[in-house]
């Protein structure tokens, strides 16, 4: 089908058939299937007039909103691909992605012109003027299936973010299947939450609209809260919903009584712990798949952790195929550990303006002439019921005294244990002879709950997570807590910017990891390699902004800094208690002792009658941990808190 349709072709059905139904609505707003026919239709007729179509990459920068929406299918109907940016991205990943594209213009569904638009593109054209003031008329062109439909910006190793080119037939033949094994129809109800640069958020808004469904966007109160996110399922009678891996867990867990009409409950973009699904009524189900595969290329309905099956990503979806290979492009063993790879017409064309890159990582088919496979570089294995087992990145295989160890079979079995909530899993670097050694940073459940708990007791609402002067922009707002911390521990270790595990044997058991992880790198920027420099100004000053400015290119996040009055008020404490630990970020210099950044410790920030108090939980290294001493410290932070 995905072959012979675009994801227009879809639409379009319903644009004739149900013009007075609900296409889009937020919390305030409703557009209906004929208004964004004519609105769609007007941004058409302007691109054409431009002089864009098959062949342009058209970026809009947006929050999420129905003209944002309407935008994306402006875009396609003139027979244009369309790249998303999300506002809060930082201007310099924006001012890059529009380089990128080689657009003239930018299209932007703000209300007002985004602040230094006018840098980035040549010409800058408002949705909400262009529904306005232009005449809609149907467009001329239409798409063919293998057009470009979308440039997606990920955030690769290198740390320069690629665009990855999806085709139209690629698109429709996944949400063809989709709708089709779910049952989205006409009368389902959908969500859309995952961050508007993520492929993820265009899975959910062409579903729906594919199908002649309501799709609902969801507001950022609802994206960070997650019992306003239910509630929201059940105000809306939501069906078919995704969230975050990150959120998984807290969505199923509070869906105790709602919501009632959900029917399937979507997650994918990390790997899922066991998860007790014995009390909801729908069914959750966890998805795999790099962006360089159009979103999704395994599914797995989710049993209860009380079965105690063994974790899976489940089998392909639509007409997509998996393959396990070695390092020579052979088959292993079935059940040995291999490479993950993927063929099919899943596949994207390649990555914008980086024929390298393409060929690198999409190869010639080894058993199939003429077709192409993509290298995932995740490691996998098949299982007996012919489902995958994910088992983490190929650069997780490290040898422990002569032995191979999968670093991600370590996780897995700490994710089984009692009270184990995240964990991440890394190996030191052998020193003076010593063996590598395996670290665990584990975030305990305990620390959620008391933290939750103390929350309730005092009435205080839990508006964000944060990290101690930085805010990740993550999917969602509670993705600020682990939704990155894998890759940080282990890129920081691979960089030799973890202490001597010895120190730990010397009573440094709570000993805050990334923030000296990020000290290292901001002393040592050569540590993430030549192109990472910091920014100078003065006697040798560094400048924070570029400095953090650098770290999200490399690390594929974006930090906000907090300015320094803010923290400094709170970081007072009325009873002369300094908080752990006492940060120099005040220091026109850093010291070789001085911590930049509360990267590990996780922060958790709220204000109360004009009030800010911070509580915060560490992570801490298993075995051989103090857990008493460790309880003491979370107590003490919350009495801090308090004061």
């Amino acid at each position: 089908m995905g072959d012979t349709n675009t994801v227009l072709d879809f639409v379009n059905v319903w644009f004739d058939a149900t013009p007075d139904a609900i296409a889009v609505a937020t919390a305030h707003t409703a557009m209906t299937y004929a208004e964004l026919a004519r609105i769609s239709d007007a941004v058409a007729a302007f691109l054409e007039a431009e002089g864009i179509g098959p062949g342009s990459v058209v970026p809009i920068e947006a929050p999420r909103s129905g003209d944002f929406v309407a935008g994306l299918l402006g875009i396609v109907k003139a027979g244009a691909a369309y790249c998303p940016i999300d506002h809060a991205y930082p201007e310099g990943r924006k001012t890059y992605i529009v380089e990128q594209t080689g657009s003239p213009l930018l299209l932007t569904a703000l209300p007002a012109q985004p602040a230094g638009a006018s840098a980035r593109a040549r010409r800058v054209a408002s949705i909400a003027s262009l529904r306005r003031d232009a005449a809609p008329r149907p467009p001329s062109r239409r798409p063919q299936p293998r057009d470009p439909i979308y440039v997606i910006f990920t955030s690769g190793t290198t740390g320069v973010p690629k665009g990855v080119v999806v085709e139209h037939r690629s698109v429709a033949a996944l949400i063809a299947w989709h709708n089709a094994r779910f049952g989205v129809d006409r009368t389902s109800r959908s969500t859309q939450i995952a961050a508007l640069g993520f492929d993820a958020a265009h899975w959910e808004i062409w579903s729906p609209l594919c199908a002649g469904a309501a799709l609902h966007l969801v507001d950022d109160d609802a994206r960070r809260d997650v019992n306003a996110l239910v509630a929201l399922y059940e105000r809306e009678r939501i069906t078919h919903a995704f969230v975050p891996t990150v959120m998984a867990r807290d969505v199923v867990n509070a869906s105790v009584r709602s919501p009632s009409a959900m029917k399937y409950l979507f997650t994918g973009g990390e790997k899922l712990n066991p998860i007790d699904t014995d009390h909801i009524r729908y069914r959750l189900i966890d998805y795999y798949g790099p962006t360089e595969a159009t979103v999704w290329a395994t599914f797995h309905p989710v049993p209860s952790a009380s079965l105690g099956r063994a974790p899976s990503i489940g089998t392909p979806v639509a007409d997509t195929r998996i393959w396990m290979l070695d390092a020579r492009l052979h088959e292993p063993a079935r059940g040995d550990v291999g490479e993950i790879f993927i063929s099919g017409p899943c596949l994207a064309r390649g990555y914008l303006n980086d024929p390298r890159q393409t060929a690198e990582k999409f190869l010639a088919h080894p058993f199939l002439p003429g077709e192409r496979i993509y290298r995932t570089g995740d490691l996998g294995r098949w299982l007996p019921d012919g489902s995958v087992q994910f088992l983490g990145r190929v650069d997780d295989q490290v040898k422990i005294r002569g032995h191979l160890v999968e670093l991600s079979e370590v996780e897995i079995a700490i994710a089984r244990q009692p009270g184990v909530r995240k964990v991440s899993v890394a190996a030191t670097e052998p020193v003076d002879g010593e063996a590598r050694e395996i670290v665990a940073f584990v975030m305990r459940k305990w620390v959620m709950e008391k933290i939750a708990d103390e929350a309730g007791a005092r009435g205080l609402p839990l508006m964000t997570f944060r990290l101690a002067y930085a805010t990740y922009y993550g999917e969602t707002g509670l993705s600020a807590d682990y939704q990155w911390w894998g890759r940080l521990v282990r890129t920081c270790i691979a960089l030799g910017a973890i202490p001597d595990l010895h120190e730990l044997r010397e009573g440094l058991t709570t000993v805050d990891y990334m923030t000296r992880a990020i000290a290292h790198i901001f002393r040592n920027p050569s540590a993430l390699g030549k192109k990472f420099n910091l920014t100078h100004s003065g006697e040798r000053n560094v400048s924070l902004k570029g400095f953090f400015g650098r770290l999200e290119r490399y690390f594929g996040f974006a930090f906000e800094l907090l300015p320094f009055r803010e923290w400094f008020d709170l970081w007072k404490s009325d009873s002369g208690t300094p908080l752990y630990p006492v940060l120099s970020l005040f220091r026109d210099r850093m010291r070789d002792d001085a911590c930049l950044v509360e990267l590990y410790q996780h922060t958790y920030l709220w204000r109360h009658d004009n009030a800010s108090a911070f509580l915060a939980g560490s992570g801490i290294r298993l075995p051989e941990f103090d857990e008493p001493e460790l309880r003491r410290y979370l107590e003490h932070s919350i009495g801090i808190a308090s004061a």
